[in-house]
């Protein structure tokens, strides 16, 4: 009744215009061990093992679990991290939430009951390790087409 959400007539819901961010779901039962990217928001529900690179919003729900690395934009966790991350923004820990490890975050919220063990760096100490970290240039992008091409010299 409120929704702004259209259906179309056949009953299918629309599709997303390019551009617009996707959302990838990692469900309950699923682990992926490896390299994770997304250009749109990831929501995390299973387990990730390795490296998850975000170009939006991560989101880990509280029987979510990423052991790795993870670069974001934006992150909230109810679940539990075990690594490095690093989140380029806002990071939000809930109260159901832990992290066990290093964080490099430009903002860091910790909800009562929520837990952080290990190092942070925040503010211009972490301006200045993200800005040294570039952002991963994920397969098959924009970003990738433009990527400037290295050139080998001939065999002469």
């Amino acid at each position: 009744m409120f929704s702004s959400r259209t259906t179309k007539p056949n009953g299918t819901e629309p599709t997303k215009k390019p551009g617009e961010p996707h959302l990838s779901l990692i469900a309950p039962g699923t682990v992926i061990d490896g390299h994770l990217h997304s250009e749109g928001d990831i929501r995390v529900e299973g387990r990730v093992i390795g490296t998850l690179h975000c170009r939006a919003r991560l989101v880990v729900g509280p029987q979510g679990r990423i052991d790795g690395t993870v670069d974001t934009l934006n992150a909230t966790i109810a679940g539990q991290v075990h690594g490095t991350v690093l989140v380029r923004e806002v990071l939000q820990v809930q109260e159901t939430g832990q992290v066990v490890g290093d964080i490099v975050t430009e903002k860091l919220v910790i909800q009562a009951g929520g837990v952080f063990t290990g190092n942070c760096k925040m503010g211009s100490e972490a301006s200045e390790i993200l800005k040294r970290t570039p952002r991963p240039v994920l397969p098959g992008t924009q970003a990738e087409r433009e990527k400037p091409k290295v050139l080998e010299p001939a065999n002469a």
